[in-house]
């Protein structure tokens, strides 16, 4: 019974989205995607866009009823703006504090994609109407915005190929941080989940089943190391001129630096932004070794064997 109040519900949420579509006349800015792997620094750089650039997205009061999501945003687009969102640039893995803070939206992008990822081009979709649907849920979503909007969803990093040919025009900013250091962050996520460190967390980049056959450190450096392959694929194929790269250490660094580096890039792009400088001077970077040593050394000698892998 939930799950046919869910699917019915979720029709209703894709049938608003059609209204707001055939309403509202609003052109639709190109949309920008935050793509990298799991603890990267991607909600970092989503709060950043978000904050100090007035770009709006997917908040926490949007999806606190994923199902809902269309109707939500349109109700929250009536009494809320960027600047009313949580500035504070903290998060708990993903996750932001405050009704207005910027939301990975996972639920929202399973109407349309898989939640597993199979390796097969175009086998990402749900089924047949996917691309339709996902056209009519986003630039619905980016009309009730204001006409521009941004994404952040790590799994989209597997998705490049499925949202370029639905999107063509969209934008995408790349969070790239040492696959050592992302490694370890991943390792002290898994060990707060119930489930150990055994298990995969997470992005998959291909079954899991298959996936948790591998050594837990084998599995952690293979998923960094295979969206960032993902991502510079995908880069090589398209237009660098829709790519920006933020390399994570450098944004810790002098966060005001590469934050006005990507305005002129979004306002090259045409997208309208609403500066608002960030009341932070820089920002203090995990690096270094934050493991215990003896698992430092099994993920440094799983990065230096990953080749051997494929």
């Amino acid at each position: 019974m939930r799950k046919i109040i869910k699917d019915f519900i979720t029709k209703l949420d894709n049938g608003f989205a059609l209204l707001v579509n055939l309403t509202n006349p609003k052109n639709v800015e190109p949309i920008i995607f935050i793509i990298g792997p799991p603890r990267s620094g991607t909600t970092l750089v989503y709060q950043l866009l978000c904050h100090s650039l007035g770009l709006p997205c997917l908040t926490n009061y949007d999806v606190k009823r994923p199902y809902m999501t269309v109707f939500r945003a349109a109700f929250s687009s009536l009494f809320s703006k960027p600047s009313q969102s949580n500035r504070a640039y903290s998060s708990i893995y993903g996750k932001t504090e405050g009704n207005y803070g910027p939301n990975e939206a996972g639920q929202f992008w399973y109407r349309w994609f898989k939640a597993e990822f199979s390796g097969e081009k175009n086998d990402n979709w749900r089924n047949a109407n996917s691309k339709a649907s996902l056209i009519n849920g986003v630039t619905a979503v980016a009309k009730l915005k204001g006409g521009r909007v941004v994404f952040k969803n790590v799994y989209h990093s597997m998705r490049l190929d499925e949202l370029n040919s639905t999107f063509p025009d969209s934008l995408y900013v790349v969070v790239n941080r040492p696959t050592i250091d992302i490694a370890q962050s991943i390792l002290n996520a898994r060990d707060n989940c119930p489930n150990g460190r055994k298990r995969w967390w997470s992005v998959p980049v291909g079954s899991v089943d298959t996936l948790e056959k591998l050594s837990w450190s084998d599995q952690i450096i293979k998923q960094v190391e295979v969206v960032y392959e993902r991502i510079t694929k995908f880069q090589r194929k398209n237009l660098e001129s829709r790519f920006f790269n933020v390399d994570y250490d450098g944004l810790c660094e002098s966060p005001l630096k590469v934050i006005k580096e990507l305005e002129a890039f979004l306002i090259k792009n045409g997208i309208q932004v609403n500066w608002s400088e960030p009341k932070i001077s820089e920002i203090e970077p995990s690096s270094g070794v934050t493991v215990e040593h003896s698992d430092y050394k099994l993920l440094v000698r799983s990065l230096e064997e990953y080749p051997k892998q494929n």
